[in-house]
């Protein structure tokens, strides 16, 4: 987990992260080790904590996004097993999730609705 002397934040900074709920330093903390990619850790780590939010976790982002995507598609797929192949499919947003039975019954009950 990166600690907050591997993120080099300024004295201001380490004194607003010190008036910060500890729960929520702990998750940005945890947050920002597990992020790839990102070209500023301090500044995630800021961002979150000045957030006053949880992070989100990106499976759930992407289940979430999901989700929003097939209630706006729905009416696009004449069939459930065309509606599943758009999300869990070879290109779909939640390919890596295909043999998730109960998330994939949600998945029909929302193309279902439309």
């Amino acid at each position: 987990m990166t600690l907050l002397a591997e993120l080099g934040l300024t004295p201001a900074q380490i004194h607003e992260v010190e008036e910060t709920d500890d729960d929520l330093v702990t998750m940005w903390l945890a947050a920002t080790a597990s992020a790839r990619g990102l070209k500023s850790p301090a500044g995630y780590f800021l961002a979150g904590i000045r957030s006053g939010q949880s992070p989100t976790n990106d499976a759930d982002a992407r289940v979430r996004l999901a989700r929003i995507r097939l209630r706006n598609l729905a009416h696009l797929f004449p069939t459930e097993d065309e509606a599943l192949e758009e999300i869990f499919g070879q290109r779909g947003p939640l390919q890596h999730r295909a043999g998730d039975q109960v998330l994939r019954s949600e998945f029909a009950a929302i193309w279902h609705e439309r």
